[in-house]
């Protein structure tokens, strides 16, 4: 099992060296969010929320750039991503926040050297780092520097504050390999069966250290997805923090999140009771 984060070493023109996929199953179900643009009225509820999700890039002190994704939560400007992504503020200090990094085609191929990038915000002086958790995963910035902006072009998603039921439908909107904007909303390679959640008590080692009381789900995610929102298909607010793949994908649950957020965050409307 490994943490759902990716750092290599980019050159200008190729992608990733030596990815290792964490697709579940013979088929990647994972769609680039204009395939849903002219879909069906819940289709277009997730590509509304999307717009929210962004890219991170951070250049690592061995030179190899390091991507996850993020998104902005509530109306003040905060993003969350993974621990495992961003613990400090000098980690945060060496990342740009990109947002609408996405395809205009429906199968357009969109590599992290290659995929048209929206607009960047450079995080020294931008960012501030608040806080993070390792044993929950989870990281919180906030932008200082024109947050209304943000919030205004690209929304915010709110956390539920309680946890979801199993086998609640879910999409989760995700930056995989540090490409084109994909959202995942399906368990099987036929793309028919809608993602749920299987587990709401999963355990999974990673590294020698054994997590519990996560979600499980076979929707698919690949490196670089660490951070990804898990989204309700039936209210569309978060219930879970993506942040373990290899076909073991897991996530911190939203009633862990949103308790934890509480205590560090007020006045911030991102916590949206059942």
């Amino acid at each position: 099992m490994k943490l759902d984060s990716i750092g290599y070493s980019y050159t200008d023109d190729t992608q990733a060296e030596n990815e290792e996929r964490d697709i579940c199953g013979a088929v990647d179900t994972m769609k680039n969010v204009v395939c849903f643009s002219s879909g069906s009225a819940e289709d277009k509820t997730m590509v509304t929320k999307a717009k929210a999700v962004m890219r991170t890039q951070r250049t690592r002190e061995d030179n190899a750039i390091a991507t996850c994704t993020a998104w902005l939560w509530g109306n003040q400007g905060h993003i969350i991503s993974n621990n495992h992504c961003f613990s400090s503020q000098e980690m945060v200090d060496a990342a740009k926040f990109e947002f609408d990094v996405q395809t205009a085609g429906c199968n357009d191929d969109g590599t992290f050297a290659t995929c048209p990038i929206g607009k960047t915000l450079v995080g020294k002086g931008n960012v501030k780092f608040i806080k993070s958790n390792a044993a929950l995963d989870y990281s919180v910035l906030q932008i200082t520097n024109d947050a209304s902006y943000y919030v205004k072009t690209y929304g915010y998603l709110q956390v539920r504050s309680t946890a979801p039921t199993k086998d609640e439908h879910i999409y989760i909107p995700q930056q995989p390999k540090g490409g084109a904007k994909k959202i995942a909303k399906s368990d099987n390679d036929a793309g028919t069966k809608a993602a749920t959640i299987l587990n709401l008590n999963y355990s999974v080692a990673v590294e020698g250290v054994t997590y519990t009381h996560l979600l499980a789900y076979s929707a698919d995610t690949e490196e670089g997805s660490s951070g990804s929102p898990v989204i309700s298909r039936r209210d569309n607010t978060v219930v879970g923090l993506h942040r373990i793949g290899d076909c073991d994908n897991a996530a911190t649950p939203s009633d862990q999140l949103a308790s934890a957020l509480k205590t560090i965050v007020t006045g911030n409307d991102g916590i949206k009771s059942a």
